[in-house]
C-alpha cells in the first residue's frame, strides 16, 4: 500500500517557459479528490481532500463541528475504495445515537471545498464559537523560545509539500513543545481535522495545547483549536481579523508570521514567556 505521501502525489507533464524558451517538464501535483461522508448511513457532506488518513479526518471533522459530542465516542467504519487508485471514495461512520447531535442531517447541505471547511454549513449558528473561555492551568505559559522549533518540526513532516509545493500542514504540540501529531492535506482545515482526529483515536487530545498551521490562520481553524482545547495557535503566515477577535474573546493566544526568530503575538501575550 502506498504511504500517505505517495497517495498525495501525482505526476504531471507540462510546458515550462523561461525567457520565452519553452521546454518539457515533469512535475508533481498534490492529489485532490472527493470524499463522501455519511453518518449512520445518512449522507452528511462531501469534502475535497488529499487521500490518506480519512478516518482521522472524519473523526476530527465531526468532533470539531460538534456533531460528535464526546471525545471517546465509538465509531465503526464502512468504506468504499477506488480499486485502481486505492483511494477511499466513501466513508460511513456508524456512531451510537447518544454520542451525536440528533439534528446532524441539517448541518450541511453543499460540498465543502478544499479551501473552505465551513462551506456547506446551513446556518451561521453552526459555526459560532460557543462555550466557556479558556482557563489555563496555574503556571501554564508557552515559552516563546519553543516557537521556531515547533514550526521547524512541522516542516519536517511535509513530504507532499516538499514534492509539490501545493499542500498545507498542521501539527499539535504539548505545552513544552513536544510533537504529538502532524498531518498534510490540500485543505488547511482538513490538515487540522486530521491532526485532531488522530489524537482522538489515540486518546491523547488532552495533552495537546498548541496547534501550528503552515499557512494563514482564519476563523475556521481557530474554532477547531478551541473545540479541541488548544489555547495556543501558531501560523506561518497571516491571521484574519475575526480569528484575532475571537481569540482575544476566548482567552486564546494566536501568533502569526512565525518565520525563523520572528513572530507576532496578536492576543493575550501574557500567556507567552518572552512576549
Amino acid at each position: 500500500m502506498k504511504s500517505l505521501g505517495e497517495q498525495g502525489i501525482q505526476p504531471a507533464r507540462g510546458r515550462h517557459i523561461r525567457g520565452g524558451v519553452p521546454s518539457d517538464v515533469r512535475d508533481e501535483l498534490t492529489v485532490e479528490g472527493a470524499l463522501q461522508i455519511s453518518i449512520n448511513g445518512k449522507p452528511f457532506t462531501v469534502t475535497m481532500q488529499t487521500p490518506g488518513e480519512e478516518r482521522a479526518l472524519v473523526r476530527g471533522l465531526l468532533f470539531t463541528e460538534g456533531v460528535v459530542t464526546r471525545q471517546d465516542a465509538p465509531i465503526d467504519w464502512q468504506e468504499q475504495r477506488d480499486e485502481a487508485k486505492g483511494h477511499i471514495l466513501r466513508l460511513n461512520a456508524q456512531i451510537p445515537g447518544e454520542f451525536i447531535e440528533q439534528d446532524f442531517e441539517g448541518r450541511r447541505s453543499l460540498m465543502a471545498t478544499s479551501s473552505c471547511g465551513l462551506c456547506g454549513a446551513r446556518d451561521a449558528r453552526d459555526i459560532e464559537m460557543t462555550g466557556c473561555p479558556f482557563r489555563l492551568q496555574p503556571g501554564e505559559r508557552m515559552a516563546m523560545s519553543h516557537v521556531p522549533a515547533m514550526i521547524a518540526e512541522m516542516a519536517q513532516h511535509q513530504p507532499i509539500f516538499d514534492a509539490t509545493g501545493g499542500c498545507h500542514a498542521a501539527a499539535a504540540f504539548t505545552i513544552g513543545g513536544d510533537l504529538l501529531a502532524a498531518m498534510e492535506d490540500i485543505g488547511r482545515h482538513n490538515a487540522a481535522d486530521k491532526v485532531i482526529g488522530r489524537l482522538l483515536e489515540e486518546r491523547r487530545l488532552e495533552a495537546a495545547r498548541c496547534l501550528t498551521v503552515s499557512g494563514r490562520l482564519s476563523y475556521e481553524i481557530l474554532t477547531k483549536a478551541h473545540r479541541a482545547g488548544m489555547p495556543f495557535v501558531l501560523a506561518v503566515s497571516a491571521l484574519s481579523s475575526l480569528a484575532v477577535e475571537q481569540a482575544d474573546r476566548f482567552g486564546m493566544t494566536v501568533i502569526g508570521f512565525t518565520r525563523g526568530d520572528r513572530a507576532t503575538v496578536y492576543s493575550h501575550p501574557e500567556n507567552v514567556e518572552g512576549a
